[in-house]
C-alpha cells in the first residue's frame, strides 16, 4: 500500500508539472490520470478512481477525438469498477465502447484480448457472446504467452467455471 501512495505522490506532482508547461488538454496528461486511476483503484478508493478516469476520458476526447483508441483504457477502469459494484448496465456501456475502440483502432492483440474478455465478464457465463469472447480472449492470451500467462490462467478459470471446455 506504501508503494501505491508513493506512486500517487508522483503522479500528482507530475500531473501538476505538465498542466503548468502543458496545458490542460495536452494527450500526455490522458496516459498520466488513467495511472492515477489504476493507483487510486489500487488504494481502494474507487470514488477518487472514477474521476481520474472520467478526467482521463474528457481529456482525450478533446484533444485527439472521442475515436482515439486509448480512451479503451480508463474505460476498462470504469467498468472494472462498475462491474465491482455490481452495475451491469454501466459497466456493458463502458465494455463495449472500450472493445469498439480498440477494434478499430490499431491496438496491441494483448489490448483487444483484455477487452475482449472484460466484455465477457460484463456479459456473463450465460451468454453465448461471453463465451465466444472469452474463448477468443483465451486463445490471444495463450499465443503470446509471456506476461499474459495469468490473464490466459483467469480467462481458462473463467471458461471452466461457465462450463466451456477451453479450446
Amino acid at each position: 500500500k506504501r508503494q501505491y501512495e508513493a506512486a500517487l505522490e508522483h503522479l500528482h506532482l507530475a500531473l501538476e508539472i505538465m498542466e503548468e508547461s502543458l496545458g490542460p488538454d495536452h494527450p500526455d496528461l490522458g496516459l498520466l490520470l488513467d495511472n492515477t486511476g489504476l493507483t487510486l483503484v489500487g488504494l481502494d478508493r474507487p470514488e477518487e478512481a472514477v474521476a481520474a478516469y472520467e478526467r482521463a476520458i474528457s481529456v482525450w476526447e478533446r484533444s485527439m477525438g472521442p475515436t482515439f483508441p486509448r480512451i479503451a483504457m480508463p474505460l476498462s477502469g470504469l467498468a472494472e469498477l462498475a462491474l465491482a459494484r455490481g452495475d451491469r448496465e454501466a459497466a456493458l456501456g463502458y465494455a463495449e465502447r472500450a472493445l469498439a475502440l480498440r477494434e478499430q483502432g490499431d491496438v496491441a492483440e494483448g489490448l483487444l484480448a483484455r477487452s475482449r474478455f472484460l466484455m465477457a465478464r460484463v456479459l456473463g457465463p450465460e451468454d453465448p457472446k461471453a463465451r465466444a469472447l472469452a474463448q477468443q480472449a483465451l486463445a490471444t492470451f495463450e499465443a503470446i504467452g509471456g506476461y499474459h500467462e495469468p490473464e490466459a490462467a483467469e480467462a481458462k478459470a473463467w471458461l471452466q467455471e461457465a462450463g466451456v471446455e477451453p479450446k
